[in-house]
């Protein structure tokens, strides 16, 4: 039996809270997604390991508090080296193409050629499903 990986949400090493940072700003989840990945984060970490900014993550009443009012929640930016690949940055507008929250605007490229990135990137979805394991990733999304 394998044992999850503590979720990476501190400022020490924000990759988790980085990543799923991006998929609400790609549109890759929703809010409401990103506050029950907040509270599942709460869930699986030990009391004395949980950083306070979750718990308030739980709790954003809107998008733009996430947007703009992230750094004065946690104390910092989060991070994650992974999304430092524009490719992956690019394959994860792919997902929100799939879940039907696409914006060219916001991607800066078309639906197709996101969701095609994000085939030739299947480690985004995995990320994806690893960071999100309450969430399905829809039709069309590498496996």
């Amino acid at each position: 039996m394998s044992v999850a990986a503590k979720p990476r949400v501190t400022r020490e090493d924000s990759a988790d809270l980085g990543f799923a940072w991006a998929c609400l700003m790609s549109g890759a989840i929703t809010l409401d997604e990103f506050k029950a990945w907040a509270e599942h984060v709460v869930t699986v970490m030990d009391a004395e390991d949980l950083p306070p900014h979750m718990i308030e993550l739980m709790e954003l009443d809107s998008r733009r508090d996430a947007t703009l009012g992230l750094k004065d929640l946690t104390g910092f930016w989060p991070h994650d080296p992974f999304m430092d690949n524009s490719a992956h940055a690019t394959a994860l507008h792919g997902i929100s193409a799939l879940r039907g929250a696409f914006r060219a605007e916001d991607a800066g490229t078309t639906r197709a050629k996101a969701v095609a990135l994000l085939s030739t990137h299947p480690q985004v979805a995995e990320r994806f499903a690893t960071v999100f394991p309450f969430l399905t990733l829809p039709e069309g999304a590498p496996a």
